[in-house]
């Protein structure tokens, strides 16, 4: 659909393991988010360890990203992204963090840590021309994936 644009395309991986994926050769790693608003602020702890094992495992110039599955309430995650963009961690991105639906929700969190250098994505789930005006109204998002 309209040729080539670019020579390379830089592809990640997604596994719980960045450091296979970038000894594999992968640009960056997207990993998943193992707890969520019901494991409290132990989970929160949990989940900084486990990012800053992956981030020791890569080294700062590899790109790491976090895919969350739906799985968050909208204050876990403004506290999650902003922990994310702090520069132990500079995470690329934060992926599906809310329900697909919850388009006022997503416009939140963007509004709250958009400005961070996190980028904020979501779409994976959203299945119609509807839902994406939603998103694109609300400015819901840095990046949608249709």
């Amino acid at each position: 659909m309209g040729g080539a644009t670019k020579a390379i395309l830089p592809m990640y991986t997604t596994t719980s393991r960045a450091d296979i994926g970038k000894k594999l050769g992968f640009t960056g790693c997207k990993i998943a988010c193992p707890y969520g608003p019901a494991d409290g602020l132990s989970g929160m702890k949990k989940n900084v360890e486990y990012f800053q094992q992956a981030r020791a495992q890569v080294g700062d110039g590899f790109p790491l990203m976090l895919d969350c599955y739906m799985a968050l309430t909208v204050p876990y995650s403004i506290s999650l992204a902003r922990r994310l963009a702090e520069p132990d961690l500079h995470f690329t991105w934060m992926e599906e963090f809310l329900p697909p639906d919850d388009y006022d929700g997503y416009g939140e969190v963007m509004k709250a840590v958009g400005n961070l250098g996190l980028l904020l994505t979501t779409g994976e789930h959203e299945y119609s021309r509807f839902g994406f005006k939603q998103l694109l109204d609300k400015r819901a998002a840095h990046i949608l994936q249709p």
